[in-house]
């Protein structure tokens, strides 16, 4: 087995799981339609060379990315926060130029592209999003943003009106089984000799694995990079000089390419050989947490996203100790977790008090109890973090 980044044959399977749902962020509106999910196996490979994982037993065929597929996360003031900021240092990027073509691979429903042209002054003179999960009429978008259902390649560039300035492309790449032919794509479908920017944001496999976040690998994120992988994977498709950083308390990776200085610095290689003992020690420390908890208690999750759904599988696979995950994306309430078929509730929902709530994100802790707070809910709140040594 070969690594698909950078060819080496020094690689590990790390994680199995046979049955996983193919999507984690697709609406189930009922129980009997989340349990039908379809499943795939999940077999994570990592590459001791360039420290990039990807699940060797991924099928694209399995996954429908269209309007039912629902990932948005800026309900979230943290992570709004953080979207102003990216879109902040992408137009830093661009100060040179006065007029700013921007494509957005993977747009999702526009929000970034739109706030880009918000903050721009006038010099987001085109803005074109692709993204087969869009909802809206094709070729019309927020703002002044024109969006596509399709992807962006070589035959559909021609929507964009002409090569880009800017390429943006956030949580995308992820789910892409083939990253640098993808890049490729992106490269040609911008013209090969076109001076382009490019601005790609993915979770880091660095961060999983140091923070033993065992629900942080699922089938839909078949490809995970370190930030040294990464930027080797923007120069082999011929973005020119690159390089890669950690955003979000480290949770994220940030790249850019195309422009600036080259920062060929060492591979940081994850530990992939410890992860499986780490993983028992983890289902184990946390079954027992919950265990305990419900016998004082309800006890819900709070985030009904792609960690929820992991965690659930993981630690309470019958949905018999959980009594629903929180979530405040009010198009993921009133629904159901991919097959556990755990009810998903608004924070509303929750009793007045002694409830036991597992944060899955620590990125949002403090506005989680801040909300809960704020609409009278006495919880005891209990963070996700690695699990006890």
């Amino acid at each position: 087995m070969t690594c698909p980044v950078c060819g080496s044959a020094d690689t590990l399977v790390f994680d199995r799981r046979a049955r996983v749902p193919v999507h984690q962020n697709g609406l189930c509106p009922t129980r009997e339609r989340a349990l039908a999910t379809p499943t795939g196996v999940l077999e994570m490979a990592g590459c001791h060379a360039c420290g990039f994982a990807w699940n060797a037993a991924f099928e694209p065929g399995l996954l429908v990315y269209d309007a039912a597929y629902e990932n948005d996360q800026t309900c979230s003031p943290a992570f709004r926060a953080h979207f102003a900021e990216r879109a902040g240092r992408v137009l830093a990027a661009v100060r040179d130029l006065t007029e700013v073509r921007v494509v957005e691979v993977g747009c999702g429903q526009g929000d970034f592209l739109a706030h880009l042209a918000a903050l721009g002054d006038g010099r987001i003179t085109r803005a074109t999003g692709f993204d087969p999960a869009w909802r809206g009429i094709d070729g019309e978008g927020p703002g002044r943003a024109a969006i596509h259902r399709r992807y962006y390649e070589p035959a559909t560039a021609h929507l964009a009106g002409g090569a880009p300035d800017v390429i943006v492309s956030r949580h995308t790449i992820e789910h892409v089984p083939d990253p640098v032919g993808f890049l490729r794509a992106i490269r040609a479908a911008a013209g090969a000799d076109s001076p382009v920017r490019i601005f790609l944001e993915t979770p880091c496999i660095g961060w999983v694995i140091a923070n033993g976040q065992m629900q942080d690998l699922f089938y839909e994120h078949c490809s995970i990079f370190t930030a040294g992988s990464l930027a080797l994977a923007l120069r082999e498709a011929g973005f020119g000089p690159a390089r890669a950083g950690h955003v979000f308390a480290g949770q994220y990776l940030w790249a850019e390419a195309g422009f600036g200085a080259d920062d060929p610095a060492p591979a940081t290689i994850p530990d992939f050989a410890g992860w499986e003992d780490r993983k028992s020690r983890y289902v184990a420390h946390w079954r027992g947490i919950v265990e305990t908890a419900a016998g004082q208690g309800p006890v819900y999750l709070w985030g009904g996203g792609s960690k929820g759904v992991t965690f659930t599988l993981l630690i309470d696979p019958d949905a018999t100790r959980l009594a629903g995950a929180v979530d405040i994306n009010p198009r993921k309430q009133g629904g159901y977790l991919p097959v556990t078929g755990l009810p998903i509730l608004a924070p509303e929902q929750l009793p007045a008090k002694g409830a036991t709530v597992i944060v899955m994100n620590p990125a949002y802790h403090a506005e989680i109890e801040a909300q809960a707070r704020a609409i009278g809910r006495q919880a005891r709140f209990v963070p996700l973090v690695p699990e006890a040594a």
